[in-house]
């Protein structure tokens, strides 16, 4: 059996390679990496906000581990006899390093009403604590990250000649596995697994790495110690390459050699920040839009990495290729503006074209755009390594020395582009401004290399980059798309997202983010209030208010119209803040109000750290396949608002079901359900084309005294202007209510429980979304009829004649919502019968009787379809 064993093993050494072996265990270690990163990323966003602060620190913590870890790692690899099994600890290291990260957000919900308190009146304070805690969590793991690529380089690297070409393929390959670990933890393992068991598969593909490491090295011994006229195999005895020996390196001093290097990290990791901003103009900005984008920036690193490496004649060219690439990334870089504006036009890209043909589209625009000036930029790093072989420094120090300055130009980079170039220069000056410094770093190269083609070259991609400056101009673009007879108002480019306002010919105002989407407008004034008057009439008498989420502040400014002693608008855009005087004649000058208050903050972070409660916390309209917005449909984030919920508080989710298919409300229901033990359904009008939803939940039924909501109706109506038909009187508002979620419980199970550890939500919605699929008309009919065959106790009407509350009933409301989307079908018969029931059903509202006499009206005037009521 023994001598079966050694035979498999020395089988198995002469069928992988020593290098091939290296290069597979280096990629799948860069599976693991990435996918620490990305789920950090969405760990600190859960924690501290989905803002740009979040990334920020993340960015921090990443960077700033991986620059250390490879000045360590190098100097560490010149230091012991035997850097392979250095590695295979290191990656040990790196699952024992990384497993506490699971504990951050425990730990951080433990400590946060200490910390909160303390320094409650210094919020830098706090900030800086945050930061240091995720420093803390996720430095080591960085660090040791980035110690693995100098170890592996000195095993890898054949001799000191050969230093571009081995660690360039060595570095191609490793961001090869992270184009994977893109794939899997920005597509699939999420929403497969949940990010824990997501993270866990990391940690555990780490001790895979340093265990076969081990094992494959021992069985290596093993198999030269019993052929002992057979050496093991080392790489760094591959005898030198005459091209590269031959290589055209003239002298370049190292401090000229650092700059370059951390001033492309910078470049580059600017330029993935602001490319992300670019396509959030024209892209659904989900979490596959932005794994995308990372996915074709790293392919073009890869590549870039792979493709110089592979170039061995062109290696010899050293400087003056160095400074021929740089030159032509400022080159391409110049034409990302122009090509990106001339392709979209600014428009909402490939809406509605079925899931997964949308990916593939998006995966394939970005490729056009970034792939080339990306992958120029990856050639910079193997000819940095190649020239610094001027210097004679072990193989590790070069790797680990050059790769400290690149890294930490990239941390700046991130922080400085999201920070201070679009929010000081506007998006399209920030690109050029990172091209120029692309072209001062060619520019900084060509000086020192030899004469010749690549030096000549390299002088004339100067003027041609100012030629593109002068003649295609690319800031003459708008980043927002206007259509005829419509003004740009106000544009604030900020650190978050661009906001806009803007007007069409009507005088109609809108306010937009990132370009594409609307967050409000001056359209529809009744039911954006109605949104914030529904959920405050529906307490006996509230004092104070949270709205989550600011917006043209119209649905927030109903507050001001019930008497409150404080009023909060929650926003996490500061542009929207700004913005809010633009909309003054409709929100009634928000601000200006002694009992409103806008918090700036992300509405989930804000509930999850105060320690107030709130009679009524109101959840507005969210664009629901956004990154990070499925975070507000959340279980965990559920619990944190009930427990800010005073004891007759109540909580109101509004759903815009225009954007949301059957099983995204299923599911956000259904998790709803699981916190809040009394869960109410109402509409903001009978729109069956573009519904919204109300979800209302409380700690204990809601009662309505019928005679004090009449009377608080009657002095409502008396503020509003407009009047709101809907808001006349009880009969009229009980129309809005839809039935108790209780009576829906056998459709609920078939959903599962939206949660930040099982993101489905955040998954799920962009899907929908791109087939277009969403729950309006008949099918929400037919929901509200489930809604209403079994009354519910959640809201109880309590009328003046001292009998006990009784439940509302749903019927007329849900027939009127039927008749709406009778009609919108064609079915104008069955629109009409069905109407004449709901004013039976509900004799007394002044509304019903409207409607079925302006639907009267209209058919026999014009004798067809009709408008909705």
């Amino acid at each position: 059996m023994q001598r079966v064993r050694r035979d498999m093993h020395s089988m198995l050494q002469t069928m992988i390679p020593s290098r091939l072996f290296i290069f597979g265990i280096f990629f799948l270690s860069g599976i693991a990496g990435i996918i620490y990163q990305i789920l950090w990323m969405r760990e600190v966003q859960i924690l501290f906000g989905n803002t740009a602060q979040s990334t920020a620190t993340v960015l921090l913590a990443f960077f700033l581990g991986m620059a250390l870890g490879n000045a360590w790692g190098g100097r560490l690899s010149a230091r012991v006899h035997n850097p392979l099994a250095i590695y295979a600890f290191v990656e040990f290291g790196i699952a024992v390093a990384a497993a506490p990260v699971l504990l951050l957000t425990p730990f951080y919900l433990h400590l946060s009403p200490i910390i909160l308190s303390a320094f409650a009146a210094v919020p830098w304070a706090t900030d800086l604590l945050k930061l240091l805690l995720v420093l803390g969590f996720m430095l080591p793991a960085s660090i040791l990250i980035g110690a693995t690529f100098p170890l592996l380089g000195t095993v890898i690297v054949a001799k000191r000649s050969c230093l571009g070409r081995d660690a360039g393929r060595l570095y191609g390959i490793n961001t090869l596995g992270a184009v994977c670990g893109v794939a899997l933890s920005g597509f699939l393992l999420p929403v497969l697994l949940g990010n824990t068991l997501t993270y866990v598969l990391a940690l555990l593909t780490n001790c895979a790495l340093g265990a076969m490491v081990l094992a494959w090295q021992r069985n290596r011994a093993r198999a030269a110690d019993n052929q002992p006229n057979q050496a093991v195999v080392d790489d760094r005895g591959i005898p030198d390459d005459p091209i590269l020996e031959a290589s055209d390196t003239p002298f370049l001093p190292k401090h000229v050699l650092f700059a370059i290097a951390c001033g492309s990290g910078l470049g580059t990791i600017a330029l993935e920040v602001l490319w992300t901003r670019m396509f959030a103009l024209v892209f659904q900005n989900s979490v596959y839009s932005f794994s995308a984008i990372v996915l074709i920036f790293l392919i073009g690193l890869a590549m870039g990495a792979l493709l110089i490496a592979a170039s061995q004649k062109f290696l010899r060219y050293g400087i003056g290729l160095l400074g021929v690439s740089l030159g032509l990334t400022a080159f391409c870089v110049l034409l990302t503006p122009i090509l990106f504006s001339e392709t979209t036009g600014l428009a909402l890209f490939a809406s509605g074209v079925g899931w997964p043909w949308y990916l593939f589209k998006v995966i394939g625009l970005v490729a056009a755009i970034i792939l080339l000036p990306v992958i120029l930029a990856g050639f910079t790093l193997p000819l940095l390594w190649k020239l610094y072989e001027q210097f004679q420094r072990p193989v590790g120090s070069t790797l680990g020395t050059v790769n400290l300055w690149n890294l930490l130009g990239a941390l700046s980079g991130g922080i400085a582009a999201a920070y201070l170039l679009i929010p000081m220069l506007g998006l399209w000056n920030a690109i050029v401004a990172v091209a120029i410094l692309f072209l001062v770093l060619s520019q900084l190269a060509v000086f020192y290399a030899r004469p010749g083609w690549a030096r000549r070259f390299g002088m004339a991609l100067a003027p041609a980059c100012f030629v593109v400056l002068l003649l295609a101009n690319p800031t003459q673009y708008s980043s927002q798309k206007l259509l005829p007879g419509e003004r740009l108002l106000y544009l604030d480019e900020g650190k978050e997202a661009a906001i806009s306002v803007v007007e069409d010919a009507k005088q109609i105002r809108w306010l937009k983010s990132n370009n594409t989407y609307r967050l409000g407008a001056t359209t529809a004034i009744r039911g954006e209030k109605r949104l914030g008057h529904l959920p405050l009439l529906l307490h006996p008498s509230p004092k104070n208010a949270v709205f989550i989420g600011v917006a043209t502040g119209i649905s927030v400014s109903a507050g001001i119209d019930h008497d409150l002693a404080e009023l909060i608008g929650v926003e996490i855009l500061p542009g929207v803040l700004h913005a809010l005087p633009y909309f003054s004649a409709h929100n009634r000058n928000l601000l200006a109000h002694d009992n409103v208050t806008a918090i700036l903050d992300d509405g989930r972070i804000y509930l999850r750290s105060t320690d107030r409660r709130f009679d009524v916390i109101v959840a507005d309209l969210f664009i629901p396949w956004h990154a990070g917005n499925g975070s507000l449909y959340t279980r965990e984030h559920y619990e944190a608002s009930r427990q800010r919920l005073s004891a007759q508080g109540i909580y109101c989710q509004w759903l815009p079901l225009y954007q949301l298919s059957e099983r995204e409300v299923g599911i956000i229901a259904t998790t709803f359900a699981t916190v809040f033990p009394h869960v109410s359904v109402w509409r903001s009008d009978f729109s069956a084309k573009a519904p919204i939803l109300g979800l209302v939940g409380s700690n204990e039924p809601i009662i309505i005294d019928s005679t004090a909501l009449q009377s608080r109706l009657d002095a409502l109506q008396q503020k509003l202007a407009p009047r709101d038909l809907l808001l006349r009187d009880v009969a009229d508002v009980s129309l809005m209510y839809a039935g108790d979620l209780s009576s829906v419980g056998p459709w609920l199970e078939r959903f599962p429980v939206n949660t930040e550890d099982w993101p489905i939500i955040e998954f799920d919605a962009p899907i929908s979304e791109s087939h277009g699929r969403i729950f309006d008309g008949l099918a929400l009919a037919d929901f509200y009829d489930q809604l209403g065959r079994q009354e519910g106790m959640a809201v109880q009407l309590q009328n003046s004649d001292g009998l006990e509350p009784r439940s509302i009933s749903p019927h007329a409301g849900n027939l009127l919502f039927r008749a709406v989307a009778l009609g919108d079908s064609g079915d104008i018969r069955g629109q009409i019968s069905t109407l004449k029931e709901a004013v039976r059903e509900n004799q007394n509202s002044s509304y019903l009787k409207m409607s079925n006499a302006i639907l009267r009206s209209r058919v026999m005037q014009r004798g067809r379809g009709v408008d909705r009521p």
